[in-house]
């Protein structure tokens, strides 16, 4: 389970057996700690002296059996364990403190309380919190809400906060796939992503023919547009929760973006629209080298869930053709997810044509 490709819930791993190298017992799994900032799963804690095996130690693990064996023998990790210093507690929380804590949204509001966690190996943990009334036991929406963790903002002693209101979470929980983070709900069949392109001029023109949508949106004085710094840290927190929150609200398939990954793929040409110091949106492009011309790729483009229908993308859109034009691109393309409705018609509006396709595992 740990180590398989489909995520699980935090709870169906308590009380598994673990067994070390040379298959003696060890105890049964007693809670799990997750980081503070990356919100992955890093240790478990095992049997009656509480050792704290790194996920790393797994080896495999048997969900018919409810076994799980590690690379290290029991003397090596009681020897590890006894070391406090080794294991970084102060940065971790455990998932029996966070349960059943009361969570807030961003007014203030009780939303419930925290029922269980959504788990996929190497990725982040998505919250399940019950809805209050809800006296139904399995988990199924909508009974419960699904919190990803770009939602949070902090952890009290017996609560959390969010970063969102009840009204944005819902969003998440009504448009956004947030099943795929979900153990009983992932999805096996192929995605198919929709490949476009236009000529640069032919996307201007239909820029131009749309002036009246953009002046106005050039006309706020609270809005404007800039390119990301990513050696401004504040400003990157602000996209990585921006861009996970579109996603999220999305059709589209994602894997959470990770500050670490913002700053190592987002150095260049990605501009970010905000409103009263606040990023709303976001379009980020890049430039493929050919030999007899350059083409331009739309890699991502998105307007934060509370925004949409004011022609955002429409101005991000048109700062990126400058970016563009400006580094002599003559061609764009963009991969649209097929299910994505909102961006087909977007492309096409702007004259861009299906010229392909890409099918995604």
């Amino acid at each position: 389970m740990l180590k398989s490709k489909k995520g699980y819930l935090a709870s169906e791993i308590l009380d598994y057996e673990v067994r070390d190298r040379h298959s003696k017992k060890m105890g049964r799994i007693r809670d799990l700690l997750i980081n503070l900032l990356s919100h992955k799963i890093e240790y478990i804690i095992v049997g009656r002296k509480k050792w704290a095996i790194p996920i790393s130690f797994i080896n495999n693990d048997d969900s018919t059996k409810k076994e799980i064996t590690v690379s290290q023998t029991k003397d090596r990790i009681n020897e590890a364990c006894s070391q406090k210093e080794v294991f970084s507690f102060d940065k971790c929380y455990c998932f029996s403190d966070v349960k059943k804590m009361i969570v807030y949204d961003i007014s203030g509001s009780e939303l419930g309380r925290i029922a269980n966690i959504a788990y996929y190996p190497g990725l982040r943990v998505d919250f399940l919190v019950r809805k209050e009334g809800s006296l139904r036991t399995e988990i199924r929406f909508p009974n419960y809400f699904v919190i990803p963790v770009e939602c949070l903002c902090q952890f009290h002693e017996r609560s959390v906060t969010l970063g969102v209101s009840e009204d944005e979470l819902n969003l998440v929980n009504l448009t956004g796939f947030h099943h795929l983070f979900l153990p009983y709900q992932v999805q096996s069949l192929k995605n198919r992503y929709v490949i476009v392109e236009a000529p640069i001029t032919t996307v201007n023109y239909y820029l131009n023919e749309r002036m009246e949508a953009l002046q106005k949106v050039s006309e706020l004085e609270s809005l404007f547009i800039e390119e990301l710094d990513v050696s401004h840290n504040r400003k990157v927190r602000q996209f990585v929760r921006l861009f996970n929150m579109v996603l999220a609200t999305s059709p589209d398939t994602f894997i959470p973006l990770s500050i670490e990954d913002a700053q190592r793929y987002f150095k260049h040409g990605t501009f970010i629209a905000i409103e009263y110091y606040k990023p709303i949106g976001y379009c980020t492009v890049t430039i493929e080298k050919q030999v007899d011309t350059n083409i331009g790729v739309i890699a991502g483009i998105g307007v934060h869930p509370s925004c949409r229908g004011r022609k955002i993308a429409l101005a991000l859109i048109q700062k990126s053709l400058r970016y563009l034009m400006d580094r002599g691109v003559d061609m764009i393309h963009a991969d649209i997810y097929e299910m994505n409705m909102p961006s087909l018609r977007l492309f096409s509006s702007l004259g861009f044509c299906e010229v392909g396709e890409m099918l995604l595992a």
